[in-house]
């Protein structure tokens, strides 16, 4: 689960997102004030993605697709397996908060881990 959940400070719902070595590789969720989770989506991606944080707006979460796990690193004594290519584009998903359609937007190639705020 991301590093840093976010709660909406006016109805206290928490915003989430779950990244998997496996596919589905991500997927988002919120869960109410009561604790009863009132979304849970799989999000589409080419690849696995290291995803530390997110952001929300009252009305959207903002997630940051911007670079990608290598495995084969693991194999040559390398214990973080990430690895920068010029030939993945960076991007911000941005997922109507209580799911829906993502879009998605090309960005400067970056690497983000910590969200100041959206």
């Amino acid at each position: 689960m991301t590093a840093h959940p976010n709660i909406d400070p006016q109805i206290g719902e928490l915003m989430t997102f779950r990244a998997d070595w496996k596919k589905p590789w991500l997927r988002y969720g919120v869960t109410d004030s009561e604790g009863t989770q009132s979304v849970d989506v799989e999000i589409e991606l080419p690849f696995l993605s290291m995803m530390h944080d997110m952001a929300i707006t009252a009305t959207h979460s903002i997630l940051l697709d911007l670079v990608a796990y290598d495995f084969s690193m693991l194999s040559r004594g390398y214990r973080m397996p990430l690895r920068w290519r010029d030939d993945l584009e960076a991007r911000l998903g941005v997922i109507p908060r209580h799911g829906g359609k993502i879009r998605w937007f090309e960005v400067a190639p970056c690497f983000t881990q910590h969200v100041v705020n959206a």
